[in-house]
């Protein structure tokens, strides 16, 4: 995650530590969602690449949400409604950038 945020952050002004942080307290609320999810252990019985499998796509699922739901929270600070700072952001956003993060 550190050479991901290293290699994103370049040429932006913003210190690597403090990017480390935001990123890593985005992944640790996303764990922590998950986790509480009643269909987290859906495949208790199986092999455990059945279970790492579906938690690891679950907590991906959720950090995407959370990270994407809080570049949505600035556009939403500018234009004070939901549907016109979804369509900003949408029209706005660096889709590569967001994947890798």
């Amino acid at each position: 995650m550190v050479i991901i945020c290293a290699l994103m952050i370049k040429g932006t002004g913003i210190s690597l530590p403090v990017s480390v942080f935001i990123a890593s307290l985005i992944l640790a609320k996303a764990l922590l969602v998950a986790d509480m999810l009643p269909l987290i252990n859906r495949y208790p019985d199986r092999l455990l690449i059945w279970n790492a499998s579906w938690k690891t796509l679950i907590y991906k699922i959720i950090a995407s949400l959370f990270h994407f739901l809080e570049r949505l929270f600035d556009y939403w600070k500018e234009t004070h409604n939901v549907a016109v700072a979804n369509r900003e952001l949408l029209a706005h956003i660096n889709w590569p950038q967001f994947w890798a993060i």
